[in-house]
């Protein structure tokens, strides 16, 4: 089974991969974009990490340069003010992996007709109650 608790960021160090997420605004207008930007961390510091993109971008001006970050190491975003959830965050392989099963865990469970909600025991276990209903399906009946 898998761990029901997202990863924590643990040891990070210089020239280590991150992820950047691309707003769900800009992914809403631009659904051919890839929704992580691929990073490296290029400083660490007490409270703040410098993230800088792996990729420079292409524009119809030219090449863009890569874009940097400055994010809070206590809470993998730009800031800790009331408007966080607005600002950019970053993630560690092991943190995407997480999100991605937890996804894909809502999308088949969704697919099914299912919601867990708040206050069910499976709410905290979606992608355990999903793969367990996986396990369940016959090929014919999914």
């Amino acid at each position: 089974m898998t761990s029901n608790e997202r990863p924590a960021l643990g040891d990070i160090k210089a020239g280590d991969l991150v992820y950047v997420p691309r707003s769900a605004q800009i992914l809403k207008y631009h659904p051919d974009l890839v929704p992580y930007i691929p990073a490296r961390i290029a400083k660490v510091a007490r409270v703040w990490i410098d993230i800088k993109s792996v990729e420079t971008r292409e524009t119809i001006r030219g090449t863009m340069p890569a874009q940097t970050w400055r994010m809070r190491r206590d809470t993998q975003r730009e800031s800790n003010g009331p408007n966080s959830h607005h600002e950019n965050s970053f993630v560690t392989p092991e943190q995407r992996a997480w999100d991605e099963r937890q996804k894909d865990a809502l999308r088949f469970l969704h697919q099914q007709g299912i919601a867990v909600y708040r206050d069910s025991p499976w709410a905290g276990r979606r992608v355990e109650l999903a793969d367990l209903i996986r396990s369940t399906l016959t090929p014919e009946s999914s």
